[in-house]
């Protein structure tokens, strides 16, 4: 079965366009939970990234973050007060997040360089895995990561942010129906669409 690109937008919160770092898709059974009405069991791996924000801020009820591992008190503090979330919600290793929230897909908002730790637990286990760019802090941690998705077949996704802007797929489509001429190079001024 081959997944349909809204099917990849589904599995991993709030219609993000990943960049898969390898060629990997989700399994027969992470796309029959896709057309399910049950939430999408989402932890969280650090909250160092501001991207994170847009897990807390999302609306819908197709993703449940179900625990974060995160063991720096101030930005627990700092979330806790801002979204309202409870102690039961934070785990301090990956094990007890697995252990007692078995989310069934991970998104890393840690520090780059333990992005290769996260992918050592989840890649075993199945769990899809999102990481924030850069994917990795060198060339060596990017071919360790490369060699735990081609050994267990886990999908591992960067989030190139604007790779899933609006525009991006407009300006293909035009690419595409010969709107625009013979292109060698293209430049992206774009934003968002801010608070509303």
């Amino acid at each position: 079965m081959s997944p349909n690109p809204l099917s990849l937008f589904r599995l991993f919160y709030f219609g993000l366009l990943l960049l898969s770092f390898c060629k990997s898709y989700p399994t027969n059974k992470q796309l029959s939970k896709i057309n399910e009405e049950e939430p999408l069991r989402l932890g969280i791996i650090g909250l160092v990234h501001d991207h994170v924000h847009w897990i807390f801020n999302r609306k819908g009820d197709d993703v449940i973050v179900v625990g974060i591992v995160e063991t720096n008190q101030t930005a627990i503090a700092k979330y806790q007060k801002r979204y309202n979330l409870p102690d039961s919600l934070f785990f301090d290793s990956y094990e007890s997040l697995y252990q007692k929230a078995k989310p069934e897909a991970v998104s890393a908002f840690n520090q780059t360089n333990k992005h290769f730790e996260v992918l050592e637990f989840f890649a075993p286990l199945k769990i899809p895995i999102m990481v924030e760019k850069p994917l990795a802090s060198n060339y060596e941690e990017a071919k360790k990561i490369e060699a735990l998705h081609l050994k267990y077949q886990t999908p591992v996704l960067t989030n190139y942010e604007t790779s899933w802007y609006e525009s991006t797929y407009e300006t293909k489509k035009m690419v595409d129906n010969g709107l625009l001429g013979s292109l060698t190079k293209m430049v992206f001024n774009t934003g968002h669409p801010g608070p509303q």
